[in-house]
């Protein structure tokens, strides 16, 4: 038999005795001590006193969950509000962007584009008619276009589909002069 063949015969056997002495059935028992005399156990009883189990709390209302309804499109309540600035106005713009990205988990409902369609999904044209956006917003002009306080429609520039560069003209009300404002939108969701 080759040395290969002994090695391998006695790791078998190796093997079959670890496995016999495991699978034993006789647990291995120590020895009780002995004791010179017997213990003896003193009962004492103490007197508990009963034990007050305090009132549960009166039960709570129901949550109240507000109604989604146009009086609550509140995310560009202070847009182009005289304490704020351009930059400021963007950053509600893409608040409402970020709150319709939440709760739509789905990009595709908010048709990349335009200034109109982006506006159009805002303000209730979307599933749920949950509207982000006021129609009564004072800085929507006639063609349904949000516009920066200086009445420039603002740019939606789409990066991807959760991704979204809104820009403002600023004050000189022309594009890609020092005096734009812009702000990414992009949503945080997966």
């Amino acid at each position: 038999m080759s040395s290969r063949g002994i090695a391998v015969a006695g790791l078998v056997a190796l093997l079959a005795a670890v496995v016999w002495w495991w699978m034993d059935d006789e647990p291995v028992l120590s020895p009780e001590p002995e004791y010179d005399s017997p213990v003896v156990e003193k009962k004492t009883s103490v007197a508990v006193p009963p034990v007050k189990t305090p009132e549960p709390p009166p039960p709570l209302p129901p949550a109240s969950i507000p109604e989604r309804s146009p009086k609550q499109a509140y995310l560009l309540a202070h847009y182009g509000s005289s304490s704020s600035s351009a930059s400021d106005d963007l950053q509600l713009v893409e608040s409402a962007l970020q709150s319709f990205w939440q709760l739509y988990k789905n990009p595709d409902l908010l048709r990349v584009g335009s200034n109109e369609a982006i506006l159009r999904v805002l303000m209730g044209d979307n599933p749920e008619g949950f509207e982000f956006v006021s129609a009564d917003n004072s800085f929507i002009d006639e063609q349904g276009r949000l516009v920066d306080r200086w009445g420039t429609p603002l740019r939606f520039h789409p990066i991807s589909m959760v991704n979204i560069e809104v820009i403002s003209a600023g004050p000189d009300r022309r594009f890609g002069t020092d005096d734009d404002v812009d702000q990414r939108a992009k949503s945080k969701g997966p």
